[in-house]
């Protein structure tokens, strides 16, 4: 079985947020009154996600080595 982490974050506020999935800089749009999830799938442990609140959107940092990602948005897999 894969090693698997992840970090919900909510958008309470009225406007789409960007958020950006690192290091591979993918951009989603959130919009306002959503959820969304980044999974990190596989690598070695420890599974490892920063999240950072910054003036453009929030940053997800997938820092398990060999990892790739899910991106989950109100409870459906966004490829």
């Amino acid at each position: 079985m894969k090693q698997r982490g992840s970090v919900r974050v909510s958008n309470a506020s009225p406007e789409p947020v960007r958020v950006v999935v690192e290091p591979w800089a993918i951009e989603y749009d959130l919009p306002s009154r959503s959820f969304c999830e980044v999974i990190s799938v596989g690598g070695y442990p420890p599974i490892d996600i920063e999240v950072e609140n910054l003036d453009y959107g929030i940053v997800f940092w997938i820092n398990t080595e060999g990892a790739t990602y899910e991106y989950w948005q109100d409870g459906r897999f966004i490829d």
